[in-house]
C-alpha cells in the first residue's frame, strides 16, 4: 500500500467518527441555544431571494437531530424540506400562498447546513457541509416531485429539473438495447426537429419501427420543459404512456383522427 493509499484508508476509517461527533455538536447547538438559531436564520436568509418566517423556522431548527447532520444534505434534504414546508405552511399565510413554497423550503434546507457549519466555527465541519449543501443536482428535485405528488409547489426551474431527469432515464433505457449512451448520439439529438404545435391541436407521429419516433417525441417533450423555465405560465409538460391512459387515448384518437371504434 502506497503512502497515498494509506492516508486515504485512514481518512475513510476516521471520517465517520469525526462526522458523528460533529453531528452531535451541531444538534446540541441548534436545540439548546436560541441565539445560535437566530444567527443561523440570519446567515441562511442572506443567501435567499425570499423572506423566511423567523419564529417557525427557528422552531424547526430546534427539532433537528444528530442523524440529520450525519448524512450528506442531498440524502436528507427531501424529508427535511417536506417537514419544514409543513411547519411554515401551517404558521405563515404568506408562505403557504407562494406558488413555489416547496421549492423554497428545499432551498432553505440547503442554505441551513452551511449556515450552521459557519456558526459552529469548525473548519472540518464547515468544509464537509458546504460541499454537501452546494450540490443542487436534479436528483433531489425528482425525488421531491415524486414524494410530494403532482401538485407539488415547485418552482418552474425545479420542476423542469425533475422532468428532465425523468426524460434522461427514459432515453437511457431505450439506448441500452443498442449499447449506446446519450453522449454517443448527442449530435443527433441536437438535430431532431421539434414541431411547433399550437395549443388544443393533436399531432400523431407515424413511422416504421426504429425510425426514431420515441426520440422525436422525447425531444419535443424536452423542449416543452425548457419553455416552462422561461415562461412559468406555459402548460405543464406531460409524458403519458398508452398503457396508462389507454381508454382516454383511444377516445381522443377516435375523435381527432377519425379512427373507427371497433367496440361500437
Amino acid at each position: 500500500m502506497s503512502g497515498v493509499e494509506s492516508a486515504v484508508a485512514v481518512a475513510a476509517t476516521t471520517a465517520p467518527k469525526i462526522l458523528a461527533s460533529i453531528a452531535g455538536s451541531a444538534a446540541r447547538a441548534v436545540t439548546r441555544r436560541a441565539l445560535f438559531r437566530w444567527r443561523v436564520q440570519r446567515r441562511a436568509a442572506k443567501t435567499l431571494e425570499f423572506s423566511v418566517p423567523g419564529r417557525p423556522y427557528r422552531k424547526w431548527l430546534k427539532s433537528l437531530e444528530p442523524k440529520d447532520f450525519s448524512q450528506p444534505v442531498e440524502e436528507v434534504s427531501n424529508a427535511l424540506a417536506l417537514q419544514l414546508d409543513s411547519t411554515l405552511t401551517d404558521r405563515s399565510t404568506k408562505w403557504s400562498t407562494a406558488a413555489d413554497h416547496l421549492s423554497r423550503a428545499l432551498q432553505l434546507v440547503e442554505a441551513t447546513f452551511p449556515a450552521i457549519a459557519a456558526e459552529l466555527k469548525d473548519g472540518d465541519y464547515r468544509q464537509l457541509t458546504e460541499q454537501w449543501a452546494a450540490t443542487r443536482s436534479s436528483r433531489p428535485r425528482e425525488r421531491l416531485f415524486v414524494e410530494a405528488g403532482p401538485d407539488a409547489a415547485l418552482s418552474p426551474s425545479d420542476l423542469a429539473a425533475a422532468l428532465l431527469r425523468r426524460s434522461d432515464a427514459r432515453r437511457e433505457v431505450r439506448l441500452l438495447a443498442f449499447d449506446l449512451g446519450e453522449v454517443d448520439l448527442g449530435a443527433f439529438f441536437e438535430q431532431v426537429a421539434v414541431p411547433d404545435v399550437p395549443g388544443a391541436e393533436l399531432r400523431v407521429l407515424i413511422g416504421d419501427f426504429g425510425a426514431g419516433k420515441s426520440e422525436m417525441a422525447e425531444s419535443w417533450h424536452r423542449q416543452s420543459i425548457r419553455t416552462l423555465t422561461s415562461n412559468p405560465a406555459a402548460p405543464m409538460p406531460a409524458w403519458l404512456r398508452a398503457r396508462e391512459m389507454f381508454e382516454m387515448l383511444d377516445e381522443v384518437a377516435a375523435r381527432e383522427v377519425s379512427l373507427e371504434d371497433d367496440s361500437s
